[in-house]
């Protein structure tokens, strides 16, 4: 009898520990001997990275993403408040550059938080950018040029300086793209402390996840003129927003990289016509490790959730077979070959979640001792989603 209870004992301590180990999943990998150069300037120190904007940016372009509706299905939006469609008539509106909704990257010149008593209740969060590479030059620069084209920046602009010529280093100051949301006033206290400051008075150089006032950042949303006022470029709204986290505070982290994102539905109605309920979309993170590195960890912290929505998680294309959901704290992808692996671990399991990850591009580089790829999370979820990706070195 004791033999047998000690065999039962045995053998459910052995699936315990079996039912608690990470899940390994074997994945294709190509073996190229290359591996891109913008993404190897991850191993640089953070000081370095700050330092060196052109880089970070390159970097930080490294990160696809988009929105399912990201098709603008109209030209022009206005202002809901009284008059505002008569205005509107006047040419007093936002008017869309493309017809695509877009991802620019910039480095922070300022930002515009809401005041104590905004106007017309829109709380905007906004950040002004200025590219220092020149994919992103072109791009902010042909928006003046669409500016150029408006009778009301005609009676106002001098086009014979910046930023309606093309920019110089020296004059790169003049050619901002203005991104601007008015996220959900409700989670204005989480918004504060898991992704960026949002009352009166707010300063990056304070705020935990900045800790220095011209951060570089990506943003995707609509691209377009402002024409309530000179029809000055923006994102309006932005969805997507990302950046390296490097604080001044994690120079003396040196084996661990993290980055900050949020999704985020602007509700002030003014674009009702390009941001619907439910935002769902696909982000993409590069990654990359040393192949001699024992400790190939990818960390995300999943911080503000809102209302999933399995709706709207449905019109997602392109999910693969093999994405797996997000129900897990620990999961272990075979890279190639058993035994190059790489951990992804969470701060959470999300049993219900409109979501679901899965990796892609991967290759082993063997000459140079690289293993790279792209992490990708597709969600849908009603008005807000935060998270922060943090990766050894």
């Amino acid at each position: 009898m004791k033999k047998t209870f000690t065999i039962v004992v045995l053998a459910l301590a052995a699936f315990s520990l079996h039912a608690q180990s990470p899940v390994s999943v074997l994945l294709p990998a190509t073996f190229k001997d290359a591996t891109d150069p913008a993404l190897l300037t991850y191993f640089l120190p953070a000081k370095e990275l700050r330092e060196k904007i052109a880089v970070t940016e390159e970097l930080t372009d490294l990160i696809q993403c988009f929105s399912v509706d990201s098709i603008l299905q109209r030209q022009k939006q206005r202002h809901r408040v009284i008059g505002s469609r008569i205005i509107h008539w006047f040419g007093w509106n936002w008017r869309s550059i493309n017809s695509k909704k877009i991802k620019v990257v910039g480095t922070v010149i300022n930002i515009n938080n809401p005041d104590e008593k905004p106007h017309y209740r829109e709380h905007d969060i906004n950040y002004n950018l200025i590219p220092h590479t020149k994919k992103y030059m072109d791009i902010f620069f042909s928006a003046y040029q669409a500016q150029m084209k408006t009778k009301r920046a005609a009676r106002q602009k001098d086009f014979t300086k910046p930023p309606f010529i093309y920019p110089t280093p020296e004059t790169i100051d003049k050619y901002r793209i203005h991104c601007e949301c008015t996220p959900s006033e409700k989670h204005f206290k989480l918004l504060d402390q898991h992704l960026y400051p949002v009352f009166p008075g707010a300063s990056l150089l304070a705020h935990e996840n900045f800790m220095h006032e011209h951060p570089t950042m990506g943003m995707y949303g609509a691209f377009v003129l402002d024409c309530n006022h000179s029809c000055h470029p923006e994102i309006h709204p932005y969805e997507w927003l990302w950046w390296l986290d490097l604080s001044p505070e994690k120079d003396t982290i040196e084996n661990k990289i993290s980055l900050i994102y949020g999704y985020l539905r602007d509700v002030s109605q003014r674009q009702k016509n390009w941001v619907k309920k439910p935002r769902s979309g696909i982000i993409s993170f590069p990654f990359v490790f040393k192949t001699d590195n024992k400790n190939k960890e990818i960390f995300i912290e999943h911080n503000i959730i809102d209302k999933w929505r399995h709706d709207g998680f449905k019109r997602i294309k392109g999910i693969p077979e093999d994405a797996v959901n997000l129900d897990f704290e620990n999961i272990v992808f075979d890279i190639g070959r058993p035994g190059n692996s790489i951990t992804i671990k969470t701060n959470k399991k999300l049993t219900d979640a409109a979501a679901k990850l899965w990796l892609s591009d991967l290759n082993v580089d063997e000459k140079n001792g690289y293993v790279s790829g792209y992490m990708n999370l597709a969600i849908s979820m009603e008005n807000i989603y935060t998270g922060k990706i943090t990766m050894t070195k």
